[in-house]
C-alpha cells in the first residue's frame, strides 16, 4: 500500500499488484507474463444509524494496462513505482 487517505464516510487506499498471469483474465488463457498495476480502493461508510458499517468497497484500476502486459505489448517494469503516503483529508 502506497497511498492511505481518509475522510468522514470514506477510506482510500492504493495499491500495487504484481503477479504472474497463470489463469484466464479477459478471456485470455494464462501466459506466465509478469503483471503489475496500480488499484485504487474506496470503501464507504454508513451514516447515522449506519455510522461506522461498512456499506460499499470499489475498486478502480486500468485493464488496459494488465492487457498489454498479459500480450506482450508492454512489461511489467515499466509500471512505476510510488513513494508510500498517509494523509489524513479532515480530522
Amino acid at each position: 500500500m502506497w497511498g492511505e487517505y481518509d475522510s468522514p464516510g470514506c477510506s482510500v487506499r492504493e495499491i500495487t499488484v504484481e503477479g504472474t498471469h497463470n489463469g484466464e483474465w479477459c478471456g485470455v488463457a494464462g501466459t506466465g507474463r509478469r503483471v503489475k498495476f496500480h488499484v485504487a480502493v474506496l470503501y464507504l461508510f454508513g451514516k447515522d444509524d449506519t455510522s461506522g458499517k461498512l456499506m460499499a468497497e470499489r475498486l478502480y484500476f486500468d485493464n488496459q494496462t494488465v492487457m498489454k502486459q498479459i500480450s506482450g505489448d508492454a512489461e511489467a517494469a515499466s509500471v512505476p513505482n510510488f513513494v508510500t503516503a498517509k494523509k489524513t483529508l479532515v480530522k
